[in-house]
């Protein structure tokens, strides 16, 4: 089982506009799979993002703010390369949020065959217009 996956966004859909990305959200990003210490450096980052002003409570927090903290704290970890436009502190609502919540699916996919258990090389390449390869 390979243990990276290379993806780009550009060509899949944007669900607001129905049109792909574009060269606006262009690049390659390569993940790799979670280690242990990366489940917990993870695990910190997402709560240190939470608490840094002080005790929050999670439940009264913006879902879309829980969510990218969730996001960055694993992209921050995982990804070996990604694109300029994707870091947290250079987006904006709106297509920014909504190519974040494209490239966390490519992401999601591919942790999820580690999850799961799921052994074979079936990538879903094609199935949301991106292009994509993994990595040994």
């Amino acid at each position: 089982m390979n243990n990276k996956k290379t993806f780009t966004i550009n060509q899949k859909e944007n669900p607001t506009s129905k049109r792909p990305f574009g060269e606006s959200y262009g690049g390659e990003f390569t993940v790799r799979r979670p280690t242990l210490a990366d489940k917990r450096t993870i695990a910190m980052m997402e709560h240190g993002a939470i608490s840094s002003l002080g005790p929050v409570e999670v439940a009264q927090m913006p879902t879309d703010v829980v969510n990218m903290n969730y996001i960055f704290s694993h992209l921050d970890v995982l990804c070996e390369d990604r694109p300029d436009w994707c870091y947290i502190d250079k987006l904006y609502e709106g297509d920014d949020e909504q190519a974040v919540y494209a490239v966390w699916q490519e992401v999601k996919d591919f942790l999820d065959r580690f999850r799961s258990g799921k052994t074979t090389n079936d990538d879903g390449a094609g199935k949301t217009g991106g292009e994509t390869r993994e990595e040994p």
